[in-house]
Order: C-alpha cells, then sequence, then structure tokens
C-alpha cells in the first residue's frame, strides 16, 4: 500500500487540484516532483493558518480588483472609437482593424490590462459593437466606427518644358560660377 501525505497545493497542477487546496497525494510524488518545483508544502496546523490568511488576503485583493474594474467598465461603457481606414471606392478596407488595434486604441485613454473580443478583424466600413472584457466576468460593449480616410493629396502637377529648360540653364549657370571661383587665385578670394 502506497503511503499518502496531506499536502497544500502552492500553484495549480493539473489533473492534481487547484492553489491552496488540501490534497492527499503519494509521499513519492510529493518527494520527487512537488517538493523539489515548490507546488506544495506539508499540510501542518502552521502553514493551514498561513494558508487561511493567504486565502483572505487574495479574496480582499479580487475584490478589490473587481470594485475597480467594474468602475472602469462604467467609464468606458458605450464610448465611440473611430479608425480611419483606406477603402476602395465600393468601401471595402484595404487590410483591417484587429483586436490589437483596438487594444492600442483604448489603452491610450488609460485602460489597461484589457482584452478585445473579437470573432473575426473588421473589415467593413460603419459601425459596429465590440466586447472589452476586463476580466473577473466584467465585461462592457463599445462602439468601433471605421470610417474612409478622405483623400487631400493633390495630384502632382507636370512639368512644362520651358520649366525644365530653365532648370538645365540655372544648373548649368551654377557650374560655370562655381568653376570661376575655383580658377581665381586665392589672393582674389
Amino acid at each position: 500500500m502506497k503511503k499518502k501525505i496531506k499536502v497544500i497545493l502552492l500553484e495549480d497542477i493539473p489533473q492534481v487540484g487547484r492553489k491552496y487546496e488540501v490534497y492527499e497525494v503519494a509521499l513519492g510524488y510529493f518527494r520527487n516532483y512537488l517538493l523539489p518545483k515548490d507546488l506544495a508544502a506539508i499540510a501542518t496546523d502552521e502553514i493551514l493558518n498561513e494558508l487561511k490568511e493567504e486565502r483572505e488576503k487574495a479574496k480582499k485583493a479580487k475584490e478589490k480588483r473587481i470594485s475597480a474594474n467594474k468602475d472602469k467598465a462604467k467609464e468606458i461603457e458605450g464610448n465611440t472609437y473611430t479608425f480611419i481606414v483606406k477603402a476602395g471606392a465600393k468601401g471595402q478596407v484595404y487590410g483591417s482593424v484587429t483586436a490589437e488595434d483596438i487594444i492600442e486604441k483604448v489603452s491610450k485613454d488609460g485602460y489597461e490590462d484589457i482584452n478585445v473580443n473579437l470573432t473575426h478583424p473588421l473589415r467593413n466600413l460603419g459601425e459596429e459593437q465590440v466586447w472589452i472584457d476586463f476580466g473577473d466576468n466584467v465585461r462592457v460593449p463599445i462602439n468601433v466606427i471605421l470610417q474612409k480616410e478622405e483623400s487631400t493629396k493633390e495630384k502632382p502637377k507636370k512639368e512644362t518644358e520651358e520649366e525644365k529648360k530653365e532648370e538645365t540653364e540655372n544648373n548649368e549657370s551654377n557650374k560655370e560660377k562655381e568653376e570661376d571661383e575655383e580658377s581665381k587665385p586665392e589672393e582674389e578670394k
């Protein structure tokens, strides 16, 4: 019969248990795997008391984090973010707006550690609702608008033959002046 020992897991371990839970495992498994990797500790009264305090701290921290995330969510809920994109005449967007693009734009407003739930990149002009996830089941919708970039570029005007001739004449006369100055003795300069 295998000897078993009660341990407290210090990390989540697949197929064994969750962090800060007390489990009974084989002595060899504890001694050869869990202990050397600091994944578990023997469940003594002292450690159980520390564990209880640690759980309370973690619970308070989680409540505080959830409260802060809910406050942030209220601030951002329903906000509209506009992306200026290049698009064809029929409204087809060149490229797309991805979750990373949205996160970057929202982060500029001071909202950090967020995720954007997109099933596919945005490729159509217009408005679309996107969900922002703050973690701990705190999610809010925002509006994302893809707007066509206005073409304000002027077409480059074609140089006329006269302008080209003037430019070459100016260049030639400048070269002649430089050559004349170089050929003069140093005393005259």
